[in-house]
């Protein structure tokens, strides 16, 4: 639709007796300018749609309810707000359908494993991944390598190991994803395998300047806590 404020997307839904009713209505859009408002015209209801600034290349989904009836079911979208986006799906659901499932998969790594807590999740769902890792060794990088995740190179964020740095979450997308674990040796986690100094000390936490508990040193300053009950501040460049 670009920025036009006169662009418009039209959609036609035909709808048997048994099939009429309340309805979700929802756009998958992308928008990498500003934050925006269009209007959605369901059968001559208008419907205001805010639709949130996206990354390059992300997608998003905005989600409305609608009535709809019997026969041809019009949806009319208007960018009144001159939003630079572009729509790619319509997806027109039941209301109180139960969301589509979708599989998590691990591929098999050395040195350690990683187990889902679940075998599939709904899209938007947090889901947790037990990690394992064999003793010296540590989560190096968590890549998705399906379809258009793999394309873009798609990594989860190591950051967000908690529970004694067993567990990590990520937000399920609306598609499976393939996990590809890789562990390295000498990747410092903060609890389980620790990494010992050359004087025979052990780190055994990793900390922010806020305070924040890491699974590994990162860029910037880290507080880092050894066996002794000692702590120092190391500078990763």
């Amino acid at each position: 639709m670009g920025n036009n404020t006169g662009g418009t997307l039209r959609h036609q839904l035909t709808l048997r007796d048994d099939q009429k009713g309340d309805y979700i209505i929802t756009l998958r859009y992308t928008n990498s300018t500003k934050a925006g408002k269009m209007r959605a015209t369901v059968n001559g209801k208008n419907i205001l749609v805010s639709l949130e600034k996206t990354d390059v290349n992300e997608w998003k989904k905005v989600s409305f309810n609608a009535t709809m009836k019997a026969g041809k079911n019009n949806l009319l979208i208007t960018n009144t707000g001159g939003v630079t986006s572009y729509l790619d799906q319509v997806i027109y659901t039941p209301a109180g359908t139960a969301p589509e499932q979708y599989e998590i998969f691990v591929r098999k790594a050395n040195y350690g494993s990683l187990t889902p807590l679940v075998s599939e999740a709904a899209e938007g769902d947090t889901v947790y991944v037990e990690v394992t890792a064999n003793k010296g060794y540590g989560l190096k990088e968590l890549a998705v390598v399906n379809g258009v995740n793999f394309t873009m190179g798609t990594k989860i964020n190591l950051e967000t190991l908690e529970n004694g740095n067993t567990l990590l979450s990520f937000v399920m997308p609306d598609d499976i994803v393939t996990l590809k674990p890789t562990f390295a040796k000498g990747v410092n986690t903060v609890d389980g395998i620790t990494i010992t100094e050359a004087d025979g000390t052990q780190t055994t936490a990793v900390y922010g300047l806020g305070g924040e508990r890491r699974a590994n040193t990162s860029r910037g300053i880290n507080i880092i806590r050894t066996s002794d009950g000692k702590t120092r501040k190391v500078l990763v460049k």
